[in-house]
């Protein structure tokens, strides 16, 4: 996170930097490293510590903003803590799904234990962000004009 903040990327370029070299290695290892979620919320907090001490965000950026999609209005960053759940209820997907003795040896074992839709969290997530988002009293001004205006 510190090298691309270095680089001096516009801030889209930096989202997408850290999404794809930073996040995949913690996203690829769930269901292999037992990740605590004290841990999760750790290294989740690092980029909102890490990218205004290095001057690319704002200081007092909204962080329910920061993890929604760019193209919803938020700055597009991945969180660690929900990535490694999609990822898990993904993998528990793929697990009942499966046709393979070994596969399905492993969901009996409970290896993933995940259960619940994919589809479903992504949307409940993605509501949850924008209601915080919308009750902050300078942040959630932006939301509600938007709104009244489509509306």
């Amino acid at each position: 996170m510190k090298k691309l903040c270095k680089s001096k990327l516009n801030e889209g370029s930096l989202v997408k930097g850290n999404n794809t070299w930073a996040v995949c290695v913690i996203r690829y290892s769930e269901g292999i490293v037992d990740w605590t979620m004290d841990e999760l919320r750790s290294i989740d907090r690092r980029p909102g510590k890490t990218l205004p001490i290095n001057g690319c965000l704002y200081t007092r950026i909204n962080v329910a903003r920061l993890y929604l999609l760019r193209r919803e209005g938020g700055r597009g960053l991945m969180g660690i803590k929900e990535c490694v759940r999609r990822e898990s209820k993904s993998l528990h997907g793929y697990l009942i799904e499966s046709r393979q003795w070994m596969l399905q040896s492993a969901l009996k074992v409970r290896v993933i234990v995940e259960e619940g839709n994919l589809q479903e969290y992504k949307r409940r997530k993605k509501e949850e962000k924008v209601r915080h988002w919308k009750e902050k009293a300078l942040h959630g001004e932006f939301v509600q004009q938007i709104s009244y205006l489509a509306g």
